[in-house]
């Protein structure tokens, strides 16, 4: 492997991606009262919406229009939604309702381009049209006097690699640099793994197995610390199944643990022990001492919040012993 390849930092697009927010950011504080046309490319709904949350916290006075299913005409729909009433920026969202992908003629597009002009008279603010990839291809050729009206393009795109190109990430597994993300760069990881997911058939099979069991891990640790304890729990179960046919005990018994914390979290004491208790018997197994060692602390937490002082006590000092067995001698 290359040294430049062994240096390269984890979460390239996530950081490329967090630094074209940074400057769609700046763009909207520096543009106040001056027209300007934009055009955000997203894919993942969720996080043009997260993205959007965001903005709106540094300029508080973006109007947000969605635009409804089969609009032939956007101006006015905008217009109709109050568009016009004092907004420091207008993002509009939704055109991809209107537009299909696979077809020929696009006629809210080519009633997009008449209204060119009248959008700079109205609107002496910037406009961002957030568009997914298909839509914003589709621009140029079938509203090219709009689309030659645009001040910037933010790309927001999660990966279009090949699946052999992101098996290859030698900070995949390491679950470590993920959890350093910031809250920004999380979400941008998070639609760059479920792309890459909604690419595999369902059972994952072949090669990328293993790398499906990582990914999923990665993508339900990453919900769990933005707080989204329901949906990193659904992952969780995925992996776990996919852990236990695939044979993989070691991650399974990383899985239950994570499983046990959350259940811990929620208040479910029993979920949490029974979790916890599966994880340990595996990590016995697998002679595991540092896994062990972690499986009696955490039960030792339970009981310590259950009031059963006495039996928390012996587990900490069980997983005390088993941390010493670790130590260099």
């Amino acid at each position: 492997m290359a040294i430049a390849e062994i240096v390269q930092p984890p979460f390239p697009e996530a950081a490329e991606q967090a630094a074209e927010f940074a400057a769609l950011k700046r763009m909207l504080e520096l543009s106040t009262g001056t027209f300007s046309l934009s055009f955000a490319v997203c894919n993942s709904p969720a996080l043009r919406d997260y993205l959007i949350g965001r903005a709106v916290e540094s300029v508080p006075r973006i109007a947000v229009i969605e635009l409804p299913p089969n609009c032939l005409q956007v101006l006015r729909e905008v217009e109709r939604q109050g568009g016009t009433q004092n907004a420091q920026a207008l993002m509009i969202t939704g055109i991809e309702q209107s537009v299909n992908a696979s077809g020929i003629v696009h006629p809210t597009l080519y009633n997009l381009n008449l209204t060119r002009e009248q959008w700079e008279a109205q609107f002496p603010c910037p406009i961002i049209f957030w568009l997914p990839t298909y839509v914003a291809a589709l621009l140029p050729t079938h509203a090219a006097d709009f689309w030659r009206y645009r001040s910037h393009r933010f790309e927001f795109v999660a990966e279009d690699r090949p699946l052999e190109h992101a098996a290859k990430e030698f900070f995949a597994d390491n679950t470590m640099l993920a959890a350093n993300l910031d809250e920004d760069q999380k979400r941008f990881r998070i639609a760059e793994l479920e792309q890459r997911l909604e690419t595999i058939e369902a059972p994952p099979l072949g090669a990328f197995s293993k790398h499906v069991l990582v990914w999923k891990t990665e993508l339900a640790l990453l919900r769990e610390q933005l707080g989204e304890s329901v949906q990193a729990k659904q992952m969780y179960l995925e992996v776990l199944e996919l852990a236990c046919s695939a044979g993989e005990p070691w991650h399974e018994a990383s899985v239950l643990s994570r499983l046990g914390v959350i259940a811990q979290k929620r208040g479910d004491m029993d979920e949490a022990e029974n979790r916890h208790r599966r994880s340990l018997d595996i990590a016995r197994k697998l002679k595991n001492s540092f896994g062990e060692s972690s499986e009696l602390g955490n039960l030792g937490v339970i009981a310590f919040l259950r009031n059963e002082f006495d039996m928390a006590e012996a587990f900490f000092r069980e997983s005390s012993e088993t941390a010493g067995r670790l130590a260099p001698r």
